[in-house]
């Protein structure tokens, strides 16, 4: 009896040994295949102040470019109505290397977020329309687009800053007939002023205003899943690249 009960004590024991054995190695190999692989985790994408400094930039100057819309009609125009668009002028072509910055700043969020390899899949993915796609395809895709105005958009979009000002000098009433000569001077001779302006090369066949009009639709898409209704970023390119500028907001 003594021996018979010590068998079984053992091979109770040893059951139980091979039952903790058991269950641990199960752990274990669960552990193993549940656990995420490492450097998997991309940044959440974040790009409001980004897209709050495209929206503000590009919708003022809309304004301005509503505003030279008007002014052209006109066989002439008040030096005060001169001296007030060319300072919203110059104010759009001062704030541009603050869009260059936030171009900048969307881009390294874009990698940082490991959504710049994919870019330009995902951005034609989440067009909105055929025009817009089009754009993005002619432009050689968001990311080039990007890349490019980072580093030379002011640059390249000077001429429509300031040759819009420099078609309405000749328009200026005899009221404001002190612009056509040298401020500061009192030999009033005569400046020399261009009548009309030549576009600078665009990087495709719409204007730099329209470049950046569809780069800020096309952020706004891959990065919220909107372009921002008919009265933002959508009607703001409608009106820059094909001037239908009925959606678009218009100054008073």
């Amino acid at each position: 009896m003594s021996k018979g009960k010590f068998n079984w004590r053992k091979l109770t024991a040893l059951c139980a040994v091979l039952v903790l054995t058991l269950i641990q190695s199960v752990s274990m190999s669960r552990a193993t295949t549940s656990a995420p692989p490492l450097n998997i985790t991309s940044t959440e994408l974040k790009l409001d102040s980004e897209l709050r400094t495209f929206d503000s930039f590009f919708d003022d100057w809309l304004k301005v470019f509503q505003q030279h819309r008007v002014l052209s009609k006109k066989a002439s125009v008040t030096s005060t109505e001169f001296n007030a668009f060319k300072t919203s002028s110059e104010g759009i072509k001062n704030r541009c290397s603050q869009l260059e910055g936030a171009l900048r700043d969307t881009i390294r969020k874009l990698k940082a977020a490991d959504r710049g390899d994919g870019l330009d899949e995902e951005a034609l993915a989440k067009a909105d329309d055929e025009g817009l796609k089009s754009d993005l395809r002619e432009g050689g895709g968001l990311k080039h687009l990007l890349e490019n105005a980072a580093s030379q958009y002011c640059s390249q979009a000077a001429n429509e800053f300031t040759g819009p000002v420099e078609s309405l000098r000749p328009r200026v009433s005899a009221q404001g007939q002190d612009l056509f000569f040298e401020q500061g001077t009192r030999d009033y001779g005569l400046r020399m002023v261009r009548v009309s302006y030549d576009p600078a090369p665009p990087m495709f066949t719409h204007t730099l205003r329209c470049i950046g009009a569809t780069i800020r639709v096309a952020v706004h898409l891959v990065a919220t899943g909107t372009s921002g209704g008919a009265g933002g970023a959508h009607g703001n390119k409608a009106c820059f690249c094909y001037d239908d500028c009925g959606a678009a907001a218009t100054s008073e």
